[in-house]
């Protein structure tokens, strides 16, 4: 019998790596298909355009899986010297291998970029006040997410309820949407929202500590992930949410796109992102194998919905059912993966453990997959065919990872030794804090 995951002060973090792992992989998939010619400057199979492109929601997850380690691995803000601490460990953790994507970014950039630009992405101002290097664009959401972990100093200092302040956030990210124009800054709602999230990661840190007394079931896991890729086209909320804005507002509740993409970091979270949240927050409390009340019927009613989402486009638009048949067999995937069976829990602990793995060296994967597909796509060499298409893409996956590997398990220890030998190190941590600070 396959051996169930054991929710152990180590493997707690594990259950959180695998669901990071799953995320980053993700969003690498997204992009290897809607970068198109990329990968190979001389062939595209344009039968994946319509196979996935579920990049974004992946960010959300991030944002809840940061809050929620952040929260766990800071004890407690009290006073100029917590703080200081508690910034040079996000600075270590974060930084080294960011300026060596900046700088690898540049190397392979096809734009020129001012040194104010530069400047203002490597200060993690970009959104903010200068456009994103686009040849990296994956990095917009590292603005959104230091940000969040500064404005976490004041929540933690003073103790602030996170499920109030989420709903605050909330709120006045949509406010603004519909004052926008006395406020004239529509981005405010963007960072709203995406808080929003964030601080729903802190929320459950605080308040689901119980962990279930029987272990998980890797299927069950697995069956998640399913259920996570049917969501970007079949989710019940999202088609509700659409409903009610178009019957009571005559439209969506999102600013318009006006094809620029720095435009669009300004406004990257919308209202309809929201329909994911509650996906999100059970998705990390199935993985740390947290209790919940009602969790039974949470569960059910979520992986109910999208049969909502389902029928819809069955019944009003039956044309394109063709173009959605990964997003359907992951659902159906999503429902067989519940049968005890145990070939299904011995193929899902190995898929599991791949995601804990591939967890572990999730930040580089992130931020340096666009520097080296671009890399990719400055040879020609072999390339024209599907053949060559194919090994271009084997190629590259295994580049992207044996790099992300190196940069994670060798470059960034090194640099942090470097430092710690030179007298800069933080306070003894506890155990598990040491853990979760490799998050």
């Amino acid at each position: 019998m396959a051996k169930e995951l054991e929710i152990t002060p180590r493997s707690f973090e594990y259950g959180l790596e695998a669901l990071r792992g799953f995320a980053a992989l993700i969003v690498v998939i997204s992009h290897i298909i809607n970068y198109g010619k990329f990968i190979d400057p001389g062939y595209f199979p344009v039968e994946l355009t319509s196979i996935y492109n579920g990049g974004h929601l992946m960010v959300l997850i991030f944002l809840v899986l940061s809050g929620f380690v952040i929260s766990v691995s800071t004890q407690q803000i009290r006073n100029w010297y917590d703080i200081k601490i508690y910034l040079y460990k996000r600075f270590i953790r974060i930084y080294p291998i960011y300026v060596l994507c900046v700088f690898l970014t540049l190397l392979v950039a096809s734009t020129s970029y001012s040194f104010f630009a530069v400047a203002s992405n490597l200060a993690f101002v970009n959104v903010l006040f200068s456009n994103v290097l686009l040849d990296n664009g994956p990095i917009w959401s590292l603005h959104y997410e230091v940000l969040f972990y500064i404005v976490f100093i004041l929540i933690a200092y003073y103790k602030l309820n996170p499920i109030k302040i989420g709903l605050l956030a909330a709120g006045v990210g949509l406010a603004n949407f519909f004052l926008v124009a006395y406020s004239h800054v529509s981005s405010l709602t963007s960072y709203c929202f995406g808080f929003t999230f964030w601080i729903a990661g802190v929320a459950i840190a605080n308040y689901f500590k119980t962990k279930e007394a029987r272990t998980i079931e890797y299927r069950k896991l697995v069956s998640y992930l399913f259920l996570l890729l049917t969501l970007p086209y079949f989710n019940g909320l999202t088609l509700i949410a659409e409903k009610l804005s178009f019957r009571y507002y005559g439209g969506y509740i999102e600013f318009s796109f006006d094809g620029n993409m720095n435009h669009w970091f300004k406004n990257a979270f919308a209202f309809l992102d929201l329909t994911h949240l509650i996906y999100c927050c059970v998705g990390v409390l199935v993985f740390t194998n947290s209790r919940f009340k009602y969790k039974h019927a949470v569960l059910f009613i979520i992986r109910v919905l999208p049969l909502y989402s389902i029928w819809n486009t069955k019944h009003y638009y039956p044309e394109t059912l063709p173009s959605l048949v990964v997003p359907l067999c992951c659902y159906i995937l999503s429902w067989l993966l519940l049968i005890k069976f145990e070939l299904l829990e011995r193929v899902s602990m190995y898929c599991i453990r791949f995601l804990i793995w591939t967890g572990g060296i999730s930040y580089a994967l992130y931020v340096l997959h666009i520097p080296i597909l671009l890399a990719f796509n400055k040879t020609t060499l072999m390339s024209g065919t599907l053949a060559t298409y194919i090994f271009r893409v084997l190629l590259y996956l295994l580049s992207v990872f044996v790099i992300a590997y190196i940069i994670e398990k060798k470059f960034q220890p090194w640099i942090r030794n470097i430092v710690w030998r030179n007298g800069v190190s933080p306070d003894t941590t506890s155990e598990k804090q040491a853990t979760l600070l490799k998050s």
